[in-house]
Parts: structure tokens; C-alpha cells; sequence
């Protein structure tokens, strides 16, 4: 048995200051909710999400540490969504002239 092909699942990832909250959005479509395999600590997750034909496999670094504890993450039409709060304040953020 040969192994499957690994796609990189696509990411995007919001910080919300106002609200003190991450939201997380991973595009997995095809795969099953059942055979997702997320894990996380305040700092990363990593992602496997099999399909028939080939694994989706990501990991990804947040900005700012979250609470895993308070995650929650709901799959729906192919869209993994984790919302999870932050740990304590962001560090104020400042706009970079790009030249």
C-alpha cells in the first residue's frame, strides 16, 4: 500500500482585539467530520483531515496566546471554524508605511 498524497489545508486566521478572540478558518472540504484530527495548544495547532484520495495536513503559529480550554470549533460545507479567546491583551499593533 502506497501512501496518500498530503495537500496543505488553506488557512486564515483573524484576531479580533476588540472582542479579545481568534478566529480560525481551515477549508477541508470533502473531508469527514468524524475523521478530523485537530489539536492545539495556546500557542499552534496541527491538523489532519483525511479524504479517500489524499490527507489535508497544516500547522499554524498564532500571534497571540489563546485559551484552548474555551475553543470551539464547528465544521460545516467543507469549513472548519475555531473561535477561541485570547489570553490576556494583545500588544498594541502599529501601521508600517510600506514604501
Amino acid at each position: 500500500m502506497t501512501d496518500k498524497f498530503k495537500i496543505n489545508a488553506n488557512i486564515c486566521s483573524c484576531l479580533d482585539e476588540a472582542q479579545g478572540r481568534m478566529t480560525v478558518e481551515i477549508s477541508i472540504p470533502g473531508a469527514k467530520r468524524d475523521a478530523i484530527h485537530l489539536q492545539m495548544n495556546s500557542r499552534h495547532l496541527q491538523l489532519l483531515a483525511p479524504r479517500s484520495d489524499f490527507d489535508y495536513v497544516s500547522s499554524a503559529a498564532f500571534c497571540h496566546p489563546v485559551d484552548v480550554d474555551a475553543a470551539k470549533a464547528h465544521y460545516c460545507d467543507g469549513l472548519l471554524r475555531i473561535e477561541v479567546p485570547l489570553k490576556g491583551r494583545p500588544e498594541a499593533s502599529k501601521t508600517v508605511a510600506i514604501q
